[in-house]
């Protein structure tokens, strides 16, 4: 019998023994109960022999004659049959299978894979490669190997866990991807293939990470209970991902302020601050709601606030307010705060709009008097106070970060200008490339003039949205920061930031120039990115494709192609938006420029469509006829390679491969194109009405040559995309007319869709729309093509009015009033409307032919 403490009552087995030729000795166990017990990280020969390590605790309760185990009964006939399947006897299962003389790990009772995987752990434990920690762990937290996992960390020794953890620190991991994923939105991220963001609304690879270190850390609690060295690094993955509730929970349960016993230090301190503060900027749809405004202040304060706020709330559960408490309770405890510290707390009061909390600080902190440096323009007297460099207060990037940050998102970046200069030349700190674009990218917000409803919805005035500065302070700043003494190499999104403050000021000579600076940016990155694969490529032809080298530029070569493609995707928004900007003066020039050297782009009919619609709206006549011109052209490629798919389709139909995946894939790609057309063929119609029939200026109706040369060319070039009628005004009258580009269309797509060669009854249709589209014979208008109770006095009156107008008048109104026209009225559904129509039509003809007569009169 053995006594466990972990048990209820002691178990009792029976215990067999059977000489066999290995060292030890086959055991068959039956236990009358059974149930879960913890893995402990001991044997019998162990305490036999005296040989355990200062690290394993010694069995507690174990009285048992020599060659007797204590084994678990639970998992024991598993592991029989394991046994006698694979022929590996004498082996203690649920135990770690850990052999302290020689310092490895003994494969007992586990599968191949496993062994495998814990070996794979201990040399890239050896190494210190994150990544190679990370995929170990990954392979070992599902729950097939959870048992495993916890018996690994169960003897591993404190100091290799906390090396452990220091390899997954999320540093390595999520850090990159936030700065890649940082001005990138929702639509962006959609159109560039992006991983989305999970229920709650952070990225999926930071709920991936998370989740992992939940199990690495609740397996390892199993055996060892938290010391401070794990609520650290627990806070700091919380930071790492910016999840505030993880955050809290982990804050509540191992600290005095909750449940726990554990007494943070200043990092955790520092940390959980990070987190309450920095948070919301991790967030995806949060990060564009911290400008402090009128319309944002105020859902913020509601006891329910929205989804996209409650992250940074003000009032008793503000942000403002948890980090002043945080910080009270830290030196309540004996804790001093250092330069992070005060970051924080910068970030935390700004987040509410308190400055004047912000400016005591830098005053009581730095020296730094904020009033007088705004007064006197940045020329202040007063010198800061004098810290040493390995000072705990010695200002670093962060706090110039901090201060761009607060003072950007209260709405006052002259203010932080001033106060990061102040702080930069006192003690010699240079300002980093991440506080330069968080001054751009503040600086654009705020030279933007706002979209919403400020003065019906809130009853504000201009006052109480902030301080907007100039739309060319961006441009400025721009300057400023590239050239000396900073000389700051800018990336694309900072070049971004300047391109599209130049276009929304009509500076399209500006843009043009730092839309080719930051395509030379990005050719710089594109030539770093094939040197990496060179190097890649003479590794793998080395033959070095397991190396921890290559790995790392696998990784570094994965996030280099992600950052292009976003910088391939912003490039293509400047060449689209400078050839849409309504500026008439430059609008040829602007496409010319974008399908050109160096850019190449070759717009769709899209791209056409906004940039004739902005040349009709200009009165730019030429210049819409040319780019007219040149998206038809563009349609008429499409429709040739719609073509070449038919063909291609074709011709695998008289293989028998309809049923192919490639011929599947054929026809969903058709399908796409056919709508693509109808979209591309209306758009170039409403091109041909709108150029037509727009109501020019009356000098422009006067000229014969637009009314009785350009028009009838028009209507001549574009007969395939005219309307059904089509009218226009002249020096004399108006001009309607109809143009036959119904019927004409209709044997257009009848001979796309059919092909040449017709069956019977498609021949017999072929002959029906051919007599429609042609004339007619000159008959006499009957009652029978029109619909019925059709008056015989109308019939009169358009022949009366056709013999006024003469011969050739009268063949053309007999021709109007055909019963072919009359079979297209007859297919229509109801006859009052058909009648109504009827009516119109001929009051139409009759202005027509008035306006004929007095031509020839």
């Amino acid at each position: 019998m053995i006594t466990h403490p972990g048990l209820r009552r002691p178990i009792k087995f029976h215990l067999t023994t059977q000489q066999s030729a290995s060292p030890f000795h086959e055991q068959t166990i039956r236990a009358k109960r059974r149930s879960r017990l913890p893995p402990r990280p001991w044997t019998y020969d162990n305490v036999t022999n005296a040989q355990l390590s200062p690290d394993i605790p010694a069995p507690p309760g174990l009285h048992a004659p020599p060659n007797y185990f204590p084994l678990y009964s639970r998992n024991r006939l598993a592991h029989k049959r394991w046994e006698t399947r694979h022929r590996r006897p004498n082996f203690v299962p649920g135990l770690l299978p850990y052999n302290p003389e020689d310092d490895q790990w003994v494969k007992h009772g586990h599968s191949d894979a496993v062994s495998q995987v814990t070996k794979r752990l201990r040399s890239a434990l050896r190494s210190g490669d994150p990544h190679s920690v990370l995929r170990s762990f990954v392979q070992l937290s599902s729950e097939a190997n959870r048992t495993t996992l916890i018996n690994i960390l169960a003897w591993m020794p404190t100091t290799t866990f906390i090396e452990t953890l220091r390899c997954l620190d999320p540093k390595h991991f999520v850090d990159r991807y936030h700065r890649l994923h940082e001005d990138i939105g929702f639509v962006r991220a959609g159109q560039l293939s992006l991983p989305q963001v999970d229920i709650i609304g952070h990225y999926k690879f930071c709920s991936l990470f998370l989740s992992l270190i939940r199990r690495v850390v609740d397996a390892r609690r199993e055996s060892y209970p938290f010391t401070i060295l794990e609520l650290r690094y627990l806070l700091r993955v919380a930071r790492g991902v910016g999840n505030l509730q993880y955050a809290e929970d982990i804050w509540l349960a191992l600290t005095p302020m909750g449940k726990g016993h554990l007494d943070p230090d200043i990092i955790c301190y520092n940390d959980f601050m990070a987190v309450i503060c920095w948070a919301p900027s991790s967030h995806p749809g949060k990060r564009r709601r911290l400008r402090n405004t009128a319309w944002n202040l105020a859902p913020r304060s509601w006891v329910q606030p929205p989804l996209d706020v409650q992250d940074f709330t003000i009032g008793a559960r503000g942000t403002a307010k948890r980090v002043s408490t945080l910080f009270h309770q830290m030196v309540a405890s004996g804790q001093r705060g250092n330069e992070e510290t005060f970051s924080h707390m910068i970030i935390g009061l700004g987040r509410e709009g308190d400055i004047p909390a912000v400016e005591s600080i830098l005053q009581r902190v730095w020296n730094v008097n904020v009033p007088e440096l705004t007064s006197t323009g940045g020329n202040s007297d007063l010198t800061a106070r004098k810290w040493p460099p390995d000072s705990q207060f010695y200002p670093s990037q962060q706090l110039l970060y901090s201060i761009a940050h607060c003072y950007g998102s209260n709405n006052d970046i002259p203010t932080a200008l001033k106060i990061i200069d102040y702080i930069s030349s006192q003690y010699s700190v240079m300002m980093s490339k991440d506080t330069w674009h968080e001054l751009l990218r503040w600086a654009y917000v705020l030279s933007r003039p706002s979209s919403r409803p400020l003065r019906s919805s809130y009853k504000c005035d201009t006052a109480s949205i902030g301080n907007p500065i100039p739309s060319d302070a961006v441009l400025n700043l721009f300057r400023t920061m590239v050239s000396d003494p900073y000389n700051i190499q800018p990336n694309v999104e900072m070049y971004n930031l300047a391109v599209r403050t130049a276009l929304f000021n009509r500076k399209l000579r500006d843009a043009e120039v730092l839309m080719e600076d930051g395509r030379i940016q990005h050719k710089k990155e594109v030539h770093n990115l094939g040197l990496l694969m060179d190097k890649m490529t003479m590794l793998r032809e080395c033959g070095q494709q397991d190396d921890r080298q290559y790995d790392k530029l696998s990784r570094l070569l994965h996030l280099q192609q992600l950052t292009l493609r976003k910088n391939r995707l912003t490039i293509r928004k400047w060449v689209e938006k400078l050839s849409t900007t309504n500026h008439s003066s430059s609008l040829r020039r602007k496409l010319t420029t974008m399908v050109s050297d160096p850019y190449n782009i070759q717009p769709n009919v899209e791209m056409y469509n906004l940039a004739v619609r902005t040349a009709l709206f200009n009165r730019k006549l030429r210049d819409a006829e040319v780019l007219m011109e040149d998206g038809r052209i563009q349609h008429k490629k499409e429709v040739h390679n719609l073509g070449l798919l038919m063909d291609k389709m074709t011709m695998l139909r008289e293989c028998g491969q309809q049923d192919d995946r490639q011929y599947d894939k054929l026809s969903r790609l058709l399908h796409l194109q056919q709508l693509t057309l109808r979209k591309n063929r209306l758009t170039i119609r409403k091109w041909v009405e709108k150029l037509s029939t727009t109501n020019h200026s009356s000098s422009l109706r006067r000229k014969l040559t637009w009314y009785a040369r350009a028009l009838p060319r028009l209507v001549n070039s574009w007969k395939s995309f005219m309307p059904y009628h089509i009218g226009y005004p002249i020096a004399t009258g108006h001009v309607r007319f109809w143009t036959g580009s119904f019927g004409h269309n209709r044997a257009q797509v009848w001979r796309l869709r059919y092909g040449a060669e017709l069956t019977a009854q498609a021949r017999r249709n072929g002959r029906r729309i051919r007599r429609a589209v042609a004339s007619p014979k000159d008959k006499p208008v009957v009652n029978s093509g029109g619909p019925p109770n059709r008056s015989q006095d109308h019939v009169k009156s358009e022949r009366s009015l056709g013999e006024q107008a003469g011969q050739g008048e009268s063949e053309q109104i007999r021709r109007m009033y055909s019963r072919k026209q009359w079979k297209y009225f007859g297919r229509r559904r109801n006859w009052l409307g058909r009648i109504h129509r009827i009516g119109l039509m001929i009051r139409k003809r009759k202005r027509l032919l008035s306006t004929i007569i007095d031509q020839r009169s």
